[in-house]
């Protein structure tokens, strides 16, 4: 993996943590997980590269951070 795919991948992860926090604020992490994983399963275009298990920890940090 190059640098600029990296980063890439790195913005894509980032951005989809902001979008949840956007669209289920006020919500207790065990409750936005449960959708966040399946929105990554099935709509992420790097699901397969990287899998829920891989992006789960730093969108679940990021969701405690905001």
């Amino acid at each position: 993996m190059d640098t600029r795919e990296l980063l890439s991948d790195a913005a894509e992860v980032a951005s989809f943590a902001k979008f949840l926090q956007k669209l289920c604020w006020g919500l207790r992490w065990n409750e936005v997980e449960p959708r966040a994983r399946q929105a990554w399963t099935e709509r992420s275009p790097l699901r397969e590269r990287l899998p829920w298990e891989h992006v789960r920890d730093f969108v679940r940090e990021t969701w405690f951070l905001h």
